[in-house]
């Protein structure tokens, strides 16, 4: 029943959203990193800490981002706190979207999602990770992830779709929203188990050492 009910919703703005103005209706397919064996990995005997690398204007978004981050390592095996004030810490983390071109998807939405439309949205993450054991004091090594959602918009794709786009309202599933970042993230966290994890790891970075974000930045609000 309520799958009924909520395929009836999702009708139901689609019909008042083309009486208003054009409709793109399609579906998206989301590319991620893959993840790592969990059974492979060692654990992470110690918490973490890690900073968000955003400019000025993003400020408020920065406890937002750090908050999605800190989840997503948590599912993945990996305890890390979200220290915003600058100091050293084992990793900064620096996310960027990046839009493909929109004319194709503003041409299906213009005809009502009769003409087929295609838009991508990719997600990066770069982040520099400090070693922490003695033989490895003072290195850090960048890991750069990226994923991307690929949307496709035609009216036949009403049976399975994942957005309704209009000039006035619309919709879109949780993982359109996502696009990977989850996933993407997890992967981080299976790579700092496998590089930081194990009985013998030492201790977090604590005041000297480890990363931190440059004074300023040119990063991309929250995913």
């Amino acid at each position: 029943m309520m799958i009924i009910e909520d395929a009836r919703a999702r009708i139901a703005l689609l019909v008042s959203t083309i009486a208003l103005s054009g409709c793109a209706v399609g579906t998206v397919y989301v590319s991620a990193p893959h993840r790592l064996p969990s059974k492979t990995l060692p654990p992470l005997t110690h918490p973490i800490r890690f900073d968000v690398c955003v400019s000025p204007q993003h400020g408020p978004a920065k406890e937002e981002l750090g908050n999605r981050i800190r989840e997503a390592l948590s599912r993945a095996g990996v305890t890390a706190e979200h220290s915003a004030g600058g100091s050293p810490v084992d990793f900064t983390a620096t996310v960027r979207d990046d839009s493909g071109p929109m004319w194709s998807m503003v041409v299906s939405l213009l005809t009502f999602s009769v003409v087929p439309g295609y838009y991508v949205q990719r997600k990066t993450l770069d982040v520099d990770l400090a070693w922490r054991d003695a033989a490895q004091a003072g290195k850090t090594e960048r890991l750069h992830y990226q994923s991307s959602a690929h949307a496709f918009s035609w009216l036949p794709l009403i049976v399975a779709m994942d957005f309704i786009w209009a000039v006035a309202d619309g919709w879109v599933s949780p993982r359109v929203e996502d696009a990977g970042f989850k996933q993407m993230v997890e992967r981080l966290g299976d790579d700092i188990r496998a590089r930081l994890g194990g009985d013998t790891a030492a201790a977090p970075v604590r005041g000297t050492g480890g990363v931190a974000c440059p004074r300023t930045t040119a990063a991309a609000g929250p995913p």
